[in-house]
């Protein structure tokens, strides 16, 4: 009886931190703070990062100024 108990607490549990990750708005990556026109034609560094054991190569935002997290894009929308 207590485990059927302790299994559905924690169902209700995933589904409601579901719910809440589904509903709540993700923010926005900050853009740096420096002046667009001093950086732009230098060259910036490579950086790489390791995700589950594989070493992949971050992307340098033009836009932003920032080395882009994975999976990140612009917003066609607000231009963020």
């Amino acid at each position: 009886r207590m485990h059927a108990l302790s299994s559905c607490l924690l169902a209700a549990g995933a589904v409601a931190g579901f719910v809440a990750a589904a509903f709540r708005n993700p923010g926005v990556v900050p853009s740096a703070r420096c002046s667009r026109g001093s950086a732009s034609t230098e060259a910036v560094p490579v950086r790489y990062i390791i995700v589950n054991g594989k070493q992949i190569k971050q992307r340098w935002c033009q836009t932003c100024r920032i080395y882009r997290p994975l999976r990140a894009k612009h917003c066609g929308y607000c231009d963020r």
